[in-house]
Protein backbone atom coordinates (compact mmCIF):
# COMPACT_ATOMS: atom_id res chain seq x y z
CA UNK A 1 0.00 0.00 0.00
CA UNK A 2 1.38 3.34 -1.45
CA UNK A 3 0.30 6.19 0.39
CA UNK A 4 1.27 10.03 -0.71
CA UNK A 5 0.40 12.16 2.03
CA UNK A 6 -0.18 16.13 0.64
CA UNK A 7 -0.35 19.20 2.26
CA UNK A 8 0.43 22.95 2.06
CA UNK A 9 3.40 22.94 4.51
CA UNK A 10 5.43 20.79 6.10
CA UNK A 11 8.70 20.74 8.44
CA UNK A 12 10.98 22.52 9.30
CA UNK A 13 7.33 24.58 9.30
CA UNK A 14 5.52 23.36 12.57
CA UNK A 15 1.73 24.30 12.91
CA UNK A 16 -1.14 21.56 13.94
CA UNK A 17 -1.51 20.42 10.65
CA UNK A 18 2.45 19.75 9.86
CA UNK A 19 3.01 18.02 13.15
CA UNK A 20 0.28 15.94 12.44
CA UNK A 21 1.23 15.13 9.24
CA UNK A 22 5.05 14.16 10.35
CA UNK A 23 3.67 11.80 12.88
CA UNK A 24 1.28 9.91 11.20
CA UNK A 25 4.01 9.63 7.96
CA UNK A 26 6.49 8.19 10.92
CA UNK A 27 4.43 5.77 12.50
CA UNK A 28 3.00 4.49 9.03
CA UNK A 29 6.44 3.72 8.38
CA UNK A 30 7.03 1.95 10.93
CA UNK A 31 3.81 -0.07 10.82
CA UNK A 32 5.39 -0.93 7.05
CA UNK A 33 3.63 1.12 5.14
CA UNK A 34 5.31 3.22 2.04
CA UNK A 35 4.39 6.96 2.95
CA UNK A 36 5.76 9.80 0.87
CA UNK A 37 4.96 13.53 1.68
CA UNK A 38 4.41 15.96 -0.99
CA UNK A 39 4.46 19.79 -0.03
CA UNK A 40 5.15 23.24 -1.34
CA UNK A 41 8.84 25.13 -0.63
CA UNK A 42 7.21 27.67 1.20
CA UNK A 43 6.96 28.56 5.14
CA UNK A 44 4.53 30.61 6.35
CA UNK A 45 6.51 33.88 5.45
CA UNK A 46 8.75 33.17 2.55
CA UNK A 47 7.82 31.67 -0.98
CA UNK A 48 10.01 28.91 -2.95
CA UNK A 49 13.03 29.00 0.00
CA UNK A 50 13.28 25.01 0.93
CA UNK A 51 14.48 22.24 -0.93
CA UNK A 52 13.32 20.37 -3.73
CA UNK A 53 13.54 16.80 -1.58
CA UNK A 54 15.02 15.54 1.51
CA UNK A 55 14.40 12.77 4.05
CA UNK A 56 13.19 13.82 7.87
CA UNK A 57 12.96 10.70 10.38
CA UNK A 58 12.43 7.96 7.41
CA UNK A 59 9.89 10.22 6.14
CA UNK A 60 10.64 11.22 2.10
CA UNK A 61 9.71 14.67 1.46
CA UNK A 62 9.09 16.00 -1.96
CA UNK A 63 8.63 19.76 -2.62
CA UNK A 64 7.23 21.83 -5.26
CA UNK A 65 7.81 25.34 -6.82
CA UNK A 66 4.34 25.31 -8.28
CA UNK A 67 2.67 23.32 -5.80
CA UNK A 68 -0.70 24.32 -6.20
CA UNK A 69 -1.20 22.56 -9.40
CA UNK A 70 0.09 19.46 -8.15
CA UNK A 71 -1.35 16.37 -9.01
CA UNK A 72 -0.55 12.97 -7.01
CA UNK A 73 1.21 9.62 -9.54
CA UNK A 74 1.53 6.32 -8.88
CA UNK A 75 0.02 6.00 -5.43
CA UNK A 76 -3.22 4.10 -3.80
CA UNK A 77 -4.19 6.37 -1.68
CA UNK A 78 -4.26 10.09 -1.86
CA UNK A 79 -4.36 11.57 1.58
CA UNK A 80 -5.43 15.28 1.35
CA UNK A 81 -5.13 17.37 4.74
CA UNK A 82 -6.83 20.30 4.92
CA UNK A 83 -9.29 21.98 2.38
CA UNK A 84 -7.13 24.63 0.18
CA UNK A 85 -8.82 25.21 -3.18
CA UNK A 86 -5.45 24.47 -4.81
CA UNK A 87 -4.11 21.85 -5.48
CA UNK A 88 -6.86 19.96 -4.09
CA UNK A 89 -9.08 21.37 -7.20
CA UNK A 90 -7.28 19.99 -9.46
CA UNK A 91 -6.65 16.37 -7.49
CA UNK A 92 -10.48 16.18 -6.73
CA UNK A 93 -11.36 17.11 -10.18
CA UNK A 94 -8.83 14.83 -12.27
CA UNK A 95 -10.23 11.81 -9.93
CA UNK A 96 -13.56 12.93 -10.85
CA UNK A 97 -12.88 12.54 -14.79
CA UNK A 98 -11.06 9.41 -14.41
CA UNK A 99 -13.26 7.85 -13.04
CA UNK A 100 -15.89 9.43 -15.14
CA UNK A 101 -13.62 7.30 -18.29
CA UNK A 102 -13.29 4.31 -15.65
CA UNK A 103 -9.42 4.84 -15.89
CA UNK A 104 -8.03 3.43 -12.60
CA UNK A 105 -7.10 6.01 -9.65
CA UNK A 106 -5.98 6.62 -6.53
CA UNK A 107 -8.37 6.48 -3.65
CA UNK A 108 -9.23 9.67 -1.93
CA UNK A 109 -8.87 10.65 1.90
CA UNK A 110 -9.40 13.95 3.13
CA UNK A 111 -8.49 15.14 6.85
CA UNK A 112 -10.09 18.56 6.98
CA UNK A 113 -8.56 19.99 10.10
CA UNK A 114 -11.55 21.79 11.01
CA UNK A 115 -10.54 23.79 7.76
CA UNK A 116 -14.39 22.85 5.56
CA UNK A 117 -15.82 25.23 8.84
CA UNK A 118 -12.84 27.62 9.48
CA UNK A 119 -12.99 31.24 10.84
CA UNK A 120 -14.07 32.91 7.99
CA UNK A 121 -12.99 36.23 9.45
CA UNK A 122 -9.08 35.26 8.81
CA UNK A 123 -9.36 35.48 4.87
CA UNK A 124 -9.38 38.74 3.20
CA UNK A 125 -13.09 39.71 2.04
CA UNK A 126 -12.11 38.52 -1.67
CA UNK A 127 -10.40 35.48 0.28
CA UNK A 128 -13.30 34.78 2.32
CA UNK A 129 -16.45 35.47 -0.51
CA UNK A 130 -14.54 32.58 -2.82
CA UNK A 131 -13.68 30.28 -0.58
CA UNK A 132 -17.43 30.47 0.90
CA UNK A 133 -19.16 29.67 -2.47
CA UNK A 134 -16.30 27.08 -3.37
CA UNK A 135 -16.98 25.66 -0.17
CA UNK A 136 -20.96 25.69 -0.52
CA UNK A 137 -20.69 23.96 -4.21
CA UNK A 138 -17.95 22.62 -5.78
CA UNK A 139 -16.29 21.67 -2.12
CA UNK A 140 -19.53 20.11 -1.00
CA UNK A 141 -19.83 18.35 -4.44
CA UNK A 142 -16.32 17.20 -4.38
CA UNK A 143 -16.31 15.72 -0.47
CA UNK A 144 -19.69 14.40 -1.60
CA UNK A 145 -19.11 12.56 -4.51
CA UNK A 146 -14.87 12.25 -5.42
CA UNK A 147 -13.62 11.61 -1.69
CA UNK A 148 -13.63 7.83 -0.53
CA UNK A 149 -13.79 8.86 2.90
CA UNK A 150 -13.87 12.19 5.29
CA UNK A 151 -11.43 12.06 8.39
CA UNK A 152 -13.25 14.63 11.23
CA UNK A 153 -10.94 14.82 14.14
CA UNK A 154 -13.78 14.58 16.60
CA UNK A 155 -17.27 14.12 17.22
CA UNK A 156 -18.00 17.70 17.01
CA UNK A 157 -16.62 18.64 13.76
CA UNK A 158 -18.41 15.32 12.42
CA UNK A 159 -21.80 16.98 13.30
CA UNK A 160 -20.54 20.87 11.73
CA UNK A 161 -19.72 18.57 8.63
CA UNK A 162 -23.38 17.11 8.59
CA UNK A 163 -24.74 20.51 9.55
CA UNK A 164 -23.25 21.72 5.87
CA UNK A 165 -24.61 19.17 3.70
CA UNK A 166 -21.93 16.26 3.95
CA UNK A 167 -22.79 12.67 3.82
CA UNK A 168 -22.74 11.01 7.34
CA UNK A 169 -21.72 7.71 6.23
CA UNK A 170 -18.20 9.16 4.24
CA UNK A 171 -17.28 10.56 7.74
CA UNK A 172 -15.03 8.66 10.06
CA UNK A 173 -13.16 10.19 13.16
CA UNK A 174 -9.64 9.80 13.68
CA UNK A 175 -8.12 11.86 16.39
CA UNK A 176 -5.09 13.91 16.57
CA UNK A 177 -2.18 12.15 18.42
CA UNK A 178 0.59 13.00 20.81
CA UNK A 179 4.08 12.49 20.25
CA UNK A 180 5.67 9.82 22.32
CA UNK A 181 8.35 11.96 24.02
CA UNK A 182 5.41 13.88 25.91
CA UNK A 183 4.29 10.52 27.43
CA UNK A 184 7.73 9.67 28.24
CA UNK A 185 9.68 13.10 29.46
CA UNK A 186 10.93 13.10 33.17
CA UNK A 187 9.15 16.58 34.50
CA UNK A 188 11.51 19.17 33.99
CA UNK A 189 12.11 22.34 36.20
CA UNK A 190 14.90 23.83 33.18
CA UNK A 191 15.46 28.04 33.08
CA UNK A 192 11.70 28.37 32.89
CA UNK A 193 11.32 28.23 36.64
CA UNK A 194 12.46 31.88 36.72
CA UNK A 195 9.40 32.75 34.66
CA UNK A 196 6.79 31.47 37.08
CA UNK A 197 4.27 31.58 37.56
CA UNK A 198 3.18 32.00 33.77
CA UNK A 199 0.69 31.46 31.07
CA UNK A 200 1.65 29.64 28.47
CA UNK A 201 0.24 29.96 24.50
CA UNK A 202 1.66 27.96 21.81
CA UNK A 203 0.84 27.97 18.68
CA UNK A 204 0.58 30.27 15.33
CA UNK A 205 1.08 34.05 15.72
CA UNK A 206 -2.14 34.74 14.17
CA UNK A 207 -5.15 36.49 14.52
CA UNK A 208 -7.11 33.27 14.97
CA UNK A 209 -5.59 32.05 17.89
CA UNK A 210 -6.89 35.65 19.59
CA UNK A 211 -3.58 36.21 21.82
CA UNK A 212 -4.49 39.76 22.11
CA UNK A 213 -6.94 38.75 24.20
CA UNK A 214 -5.19 37.05 26.59
CA UNK A 215 -2.68 39.81 26.43
CA UNK A 216 -5.34 42.33 27.55
CA UNK A 217 -6.98 39.66 30.77
CA UNK A 218 -3.10 39.90 31.86
CA UNK A 219 -3.49 43.35 32.53
CA UNK A 220 -6.08 43.22 35.88
CA UNK A 221 -3.81 40.47 37.32
CA UNK A 222 -1.03 40.74 39.39
CA UNK A 223 2.14 38.96 39.95
CA UNK A 224 1.32 36.21 36.90
CA UNK A 225 3.47 36.30 33.67
CA UNK A 226 2.62 35.29 29.67
CA UNK A 227 5.10 33.43 27.39
CA UNK A 228 3.88 33.43 23.63
CA UNK A 229 5.62 30.53 21.71
CA UNK A 230 5.27 30.26 18.25
CA UNK A 231 6.02 30.57 14.37
CA UNK A 232 4.88 33.43 13.20
CA UNK A 233 2.44 33.11 10.61
CA UNK A 234 0.93 36.85 10.41
CA UNK A 235 3.59 39.70 10.83
CA UNK A 236 1.20 42.31 11.07
CA UNK A 237 -0.60 40.64 13.84
CA UNK A 238 2.81 40.17 15.51
CA UNK A 239 3.33 43.64 15.72
CA UNK A 240 0.32 44.73 16.57
CA UNK A 241 1.00 41.96 19.92
CA UNK A 242 4.06 43.86 20.00
CA UNK A 243 2.47 47.53 20.06
CA UNK A 244 -0.34 46.65 22.74
CA UNK A 245 2.19 44.66 25.32
CA UNK A 246 4.09 48.35 25.06
CA UNK A 247 1.00 50.26 25.15
CA UNK A 248 -1.03 48.53 28.10
CA UNK A 249 2.69 48.74 30.24
CA UNK A 250 3.13 45.05 30.58
CA UNK A 251 6.83 44.46 28.86
CA UNK A 252 8.49 42.52 31.68
CA UNK A 253 5.21 40.79 32.69
CA UNK A 254 4.99 38.92 28.31
CA UNK A 255 7.42 37.19 26.48
CA UNK A 256 8.04 36.71 22.55
CA UNK A 257 10.18 33.22 22.44
CA UNK A 258 9.59 32.28 18.67
CA UNK A 259 9.57 28.47 18.04
CA UNK A 260 10.52 26.04 20.66
CA UNK A 261 10.26 22.61 19.96
CA UNK A 262 10.72 19.26 21.53
CA UNK A 263 12.27 18.74 25.14
CA UNK A 264 13.03 22.73 25.42
CA UNK A 265 8.74 22.90 24.48
CA UNK A 266 7.95 20.43 27.21
CA UNK A 267 9.90 21.97 29.61
CA UNK A 268 7.71 25.46 29.21
CA UNK A 269 4.87 23.59 29.30
CA UNK A 270 5.97 21.25 32.85
CA UNK A 271 6.76 24.71 34.57
CA UNK A 272 3.55 26.83 32.98
CA UNK A 273 0.62 27.25 35.58
CA UNK A 274 -1.68 26.30 32.51
CA UNK A 275 -1.64 26.55 28.83
CA UNK A 276 -4.28 29.28 27.33
CA UNK A 277 -5.93 29.31 24.39
CA UNK A 278 -8.57 31.62 23.30
CA UNK A 279 -8.96 31.16 19.90
CA UNK A 280 -12.10 32.08 17.55
CA UNK A 281 -11.88 28.43 15.62
CA UNK A 282 -9.95 25.36 16.00
CA UNK A 283 -10.37 21.55 14.85
CA UNK A 284 -8.85 19.63 17.49
CA UNK A 285 -5.37 21.53 18.44
CA UNK A 286 -2.59 19.51 19.74
CA UNK A 287 -0.96 21.83 21.76
CA UNK A 288 -3.93 21.12 24.29
CA UNK A 289 -3.89 17.68 24.21
CA UNK A 290 0.41 17.70 25.06
CA UNK A 291 -0.28 19.86 28.18
CA UNK A 292 -2.70 16.99 29.23
CA UNK A 293 -0.60 14.35 28.49
CA UNK A 294 2.10 16.39 31.13
CA UNK A 295 -0.73 16.98 33.71
CA UNK A 296 -1.56 20.62 32.92
CA UNK A 297 -4.95 22.35 33.14
CA UNK A 298 -5.85 24.29 30.36
CA UNK A 299 -7.82 27.51 30.00
CA UNK A 300 -9.54 28.02 26.78
CA UNK A 301 -12.22 29.92 24.68
CA UNK A 302 -15.87 28.98 25.02
CA UNK A 303 -15.99 27.62 21.88
CA UNK A 304 -17.98 23.79 20.83
CA UNK A 305 -15.34 21.75 19.70
CA UNK A 306 -13.31 22.58 23.12
CA UNK A 307 -15.90 21.02 25.16
CA UNK A 308 -15.11 17.33 24.05
CA UNK A 309 -11.83 17.81 25.61
CA UNK A 310 -12.51 19.86 28.63
CA UNK A 311 -14.54 19.53 31.01
CA UNK A 312 -14.84 23.10 32.98
CA UNK A 313 -13.53 23.46 36.17
CA UNK A 314 -12.34 19.09 36.35
CA UNK A 315 -9.37 19.45 33.98
CA UNK A 316 -9.37 23.05 32.68
CA UNK A 317 -11.46 25.82 32.06
CA UNK A 318 -13.90 26.97 29.53
CA UNK A 319 -13.64 31.10 29.69
CA UNK A 320 -16.28 33.81 28.16
CA UNK A 321 -14.93 36.90 29.79
CA UNK A 322 -12.10 38.39 31.83
CA UNK A 323 -14.18 37.19 35.05
CA UNK A 324 -14.16 33.88 33.87
CA UNK A 325 -10.48 33.93 33.16
CA UNK A 326 -9.36 35.85 36.48
CA UNK A 327 -11.05 32.84 38.40
CA UNK A 328 -9.45 30.45 36.84
CA UNK A 329 -6.16 31.84 37.45
CA UNK A 330 -6.23 32.60 41.03
CA UNK A 331 -7.91 29.13 42.01
CA UNK A 332 -4.88 27.46 39.93
CA UNK A 333 -2.93 29.78 42.22
CA UNK A 334 -4.40 29.33 45.43
CA UNK A 335 -5.69 25.50 45.07
CA UNK A 336 -2.86 23.11 45.61
CA UNK A 337 -5.40 20.12 45.95
CA UNK A 338 -7.33 21.22 42.42
CA UNK A 339 -4.11 21.53 40.21
CA UNK A 340 -2.99 17.79 41.42
CA UNK A 341 -6.92 16.89 40.94
CA UNK A 342 -6.58 18.25 37.58
CA UNK A 343 -3.21 16.69 36.63
CA UNK A 344 -4.23 13.37 37.50
CA UNK A 345 -7.46 14.08 35.61
CA UNK A 346 -5.66 14.85 32.65
CA UNK A 347 -2.67 12.42 32.44
CA UNK A 348 -5.58 9.32 32.45
CA UNK A 349 -8.10 11.11 30.14
CA UNK A 350 -4.61 11.37 27.90
CA UNK A 351 -3.58 7.56 27.92
CA UNK A 352 -5.17 6.66 24.27
CA UNK A 353 -3.66 9.30 22.38
CA UNK A 354 -0.24 8.15 22.13
CA UNK A 355 0.25 7.93 17.83
CA UNK A 356 0.81 4.71 17.20
CA UNK A 357 -3.10 4.00 18.34
CA UNK A 358 -4.01 6.37 16.01
CA UNK A 359 -1.86 5.43 13.28
CA UNK A 360 -3.08 1.65 13.59
CA UNK A 361 -6.71 3.15 13.46
CA UNK A 362 -5.86 5.39 10.13
CA UNK A 363 -4.52 2.22 8.32
CA UNK A 364 -8.05 0.50 8.90
CA UNK A 365 -9.22 3.30 6.97
CA UNK A 366 -6.72 2.94 4.27
CA UNK A 367 -8.07 -0.64 4.39
CA UNK A 368 -11.30 -0.44 4.26
CA UNK A 369 -11.25 2.36 1.40
CA UNK A 370 -8.76 -0.05 -0.71
CA UNK A 371 -11.51 -2.89 -0.35
CA UNK A 372 -14.40 -0.75 -1.87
Amino acid sequence: MKIAIITRYFLPVEGGIENHCFNLARKLIEKGVYVEVHTSKDTFTKKNILSDFEVISSVKVFRYKNFWKFIPKNCDIAHLHNFNIFPHFWIFLMTFIRRLFKVRTSKLIVTLHGSFTPWWEEFSIPVRVIKRVYHKTIGKFFLNHVADRIISLNEWEKEQLVKEGIIKEKIVIVPNGVDELAYILPNRRGKYAKYKPYLLFIGRINKVKNIDLAVRYLKRLNGVNLIIVGPLQDRKYYQYLKKLVSDLGLVGKIFFFGEIHNKEKYELIDNALALVLLSYNEAEPIVIKEAMVRGKPVIVSNIAVFKHLIENGKNGFIVSNQRDFEKAVKLLLTNNALRSQISKFNKKKATSWRWQFIAEITIKVYREVMKQ
